[in-house]
């Protein structure tokens, strides 16, 4: 069932986060923003009094000396989030991430066979950093646009929209590490304004596109390298089939931070 209701509020709500406050009305509001919903500036490239939109608060970058890319690691968390799962996926199961259903190849609009890979699940809340940024070392081989619906993929919702991956708009960034192909997915939800994707900026969402399009890519990216990010909080998942998912359990429940060394 869709509820287009949804997609007009997020269209709604990416204006309204691009209204101007001016100095000093905006060091007032921001600041109540960001006690409200546990916001920390810490990190930001922006001070208070810089921020003059909804969508810069959301938006800022942080000071990459604060938030250094482990030089350890082989893959590193994507995304400050919630790690909300971690779990085992083939393309003949249909599995379930917090009462989310999942079916793989419906979510990355593919026709895999004989596949079986980890799949992790990390939901940004409104007071993370909303930026992504490469977990490995990898070979950017395409970007598929799949239109949707925005139904809200909070945890706390999920027994009332379990649709949601498979449904709603998604970014799906095909990746190629040495021989293994895996992807990195961009979810939409309730209120994220836009997905940016960095190196494709023809890729346009939450707009009137109805079908699924494919953007070439052919070029590599760096761990830690920007990728992309949303203009409200939403999720990220990874579908990896070198990786085991119970390398990931200490993780699993907890907040992590981009840039943290994961295995």
């Amino acid at each position: 069932m869709k509820f287009p209701i949804f997609n007009y509020i997020s269209k709604f709500t990416g204006l309204v986060t691009k209204i101007y406050i001016p100095f000093p009305l905006n060091i007032l509001v921001f600041w109540c923003v960001k006690r409200v919903l546990g916001i920390s500036l810490k990190d930001s490239d922006l001070k208070l009094s810089e921020i003059k939109t909804v969508n810069q608060l959301f938006t800022r970058t942080l000071i990459s000396k604060d938030r250094p890319i482990s030089n350890t690691a082989n893959f590193v968390v994507p995304c400050d989030s919630k790690f909300v799962a971690a779990v085992s996926i083939t393309d003949k199961s249909s599995i379930k991430i917090k009462n989310i259903s999942l079916d793989l190849n419906l979510f990355l609009q593919t026709n895999l066979t004989h596949y079986k890979a980890a799949l992790l699940s990390f939901y940004l809340s409104p007071k993370d950093c909303h930026h992504v940024f490469m977990p490995t070392d990898a070979q950017i081989q395409a970007v598929t646009h799949i239109p949707g619906n925005l139904y809200p993929v909070s945890p706390l919702l999920a027994r009332v929209f379990p649709r949601a991956f498979i449904e709603n708009e998604r970014v799906v960034i095909t990746c190629k590490s040495a021989d293994t192909t895996w992807y990195l997915v961009f979810v939409g939800a309730l209120n994220v304004g836009k997905i940016h994707i960095k190196f494709c900026p023809e890729c346009q969402t939450n707009c009137n596109q109805k079908k699924v399009t494919q953007y070439n890519a052919g070029f590599a990216l760096k761990k830690g390298d920007p990728l992309g990010y949303f203009e409200m909080g939403s999720s990220v998942l990874i579908v990896h089939p070198e990786l085991n998912e119970s390398q990931f359990d200490e993780f699993v429940d907890t907040h992590v931070c981009y840039g943290e060394k994961l295995i």
